[in-house]
């Protein structure tokens, strides 16, 4: 049985739809979609301002950049694990080795705060000389400012870290 909704009429009565037919309602034909789907592709086209070679030059990158990522990420695994042999023979021999970091609490803050400031300034370079060419490219700088106020607040870490330290001595 199909299923029916009520809907006012012109009247103000309720008038059945049958909801099978709903469909025929909205019907376009493939023809006026297709017309109306190229006439947007070209509006789309039209509108970009990048040229097609950026999606090459993405696809190079990423060609190389995957590869790199992954041998480096092999050989640091590979640091770490050479480091914790080196580490259980020495306790082996029967030598005292300290498990402390190779840094100390401050430098690893400032450490990662110059990296991300660093990244941030880069980002938002990089970003401002692009919109030379493409305006909107401006908009995206601004997310630089996130990495930015992190290494802020990692110098601020370090800073507070290196005073308490002083403090307790």
């Amino acid at each position: 049985m199909p299923q029916l909704l009520d809907r006012p009429n012109h009247a103000g009565a309720a008038d059945p739809v049958n909801l099978r037919n709903i469909r025929g309602a909205f019907y376009v034909s493939p023809v006026a979609a297709r017309g109306k789907a190229d006439m947007n592709r070209t509006a789309a086209r039209e509108e970009t301002k990048m040229s097609d070679n950026v999606i090459g030059l993405a696809a190079v990158v990423m060609v190389f950049a995957i590869p790199l990522a992954a041998i480096w990420a092999w050989a640091w695994q590979r640091g770490r694990k050479l480091r914790a042999d080196e580490r259980l023979a020495a306790i082996g021999r029967g030598l005292n080795v300290p498990f402390e970091p190779e840094l100390a609490h401050p430098a690893v803050s400032r450490r990662a705060g110059i990296l991300l400031v660093a990244a941030a300034v880069g980002y938002v370079v990089t970003f401002w000389l692009l919109s030379r060419w493409e305006p909107d490219a401006m908009e995206a700088s601004v997310l630089g400012f996130i990495p930015f106020a992190i290494g802020i607040g990692f110098f601020v870490d370090a800073y507070l870290i290196r005073r308490e330290l002083r403090a307790s001595h």
